[in-house]
């Protein structure tokens, strides 16, 4: 009898965590590439600002969290190729509420001061309603007309970066250091 029950419940939970990933795997993704730039409202030192692309150029969007180690390689990787982006609206966003509070400058002197770098905080879960992905790192590259063109989930090499942003502007390719 008590083979029975046990075999119904261990029937019931695997059908349950099969539908839930057939679910998972079929229900459309949240912003495809080709998707039109998302109006997100995020916080800067300045005040309230929205997602936009109001350089010439392309726009790197990385959600990211400074105590993760993915995220100090990739942001130190931008940090010390900034240089090679410089036609590149870059925005740097966390969900963590007392990051400007942080000493970002001497962790990343470079983006910390750079002109064409943003650095935001932006709710969590608005965050996830727009984007569909709140890990970290996790790299979102926009052409000039505002249409997302690679989402790279996870740790995005210097490389990658650089591969997208040139098949969205035709630009060159540039060197790279520390990879």
């Amino acid at each position: 009898m008590h083979k029975r029950i046990l075999s119904g419940i261990f029937l019931m939970l695997f059908l349950s965590l099969t539908g839930w990933l057939i679910y998972a795997a079929l229900r459309p993704e949240k912003l495809p590439v080709g998707s039109p730039m998302p109006a997100l409202q995020y916080r800067t030192e300045k005040g309230l600002q929205y997602l936009s692309d109001d350089g010439p150029g392309n726009l790197i969007l990385v959600h990211f969290h400074s105590q993760c180690g993915h995220c100090k390689y990739e942001l130190e990787l931008l940090d010390k190729n900034l240089p090679a982006l410089s036609g590149t609206q870059i925005v740097l966003l966390t969900s963590e509420k007392d990051f400007f509070e942080k000493a970002k400058q001497a962790a990343w002197p470079h983006l910390a001061t750079a002109k064409n770098v943003t650095w935001g905080m932006a709710d969590k879960s608005a965050f996830a309603d727009m984007f569909g992905s709140i890990a970290t790192p996790v790299t979102f590259i926009f052409d000039q007309s505002d249409t997302l063109r690679a989402k790279i989930i996870g740790v995005a090499k210097l490389a990658k970066i650089l591969i997208e942003l040139k098949k969205t502007s035709g630009g060159p390719e540039r060197r790279i250091s520390g990879q």
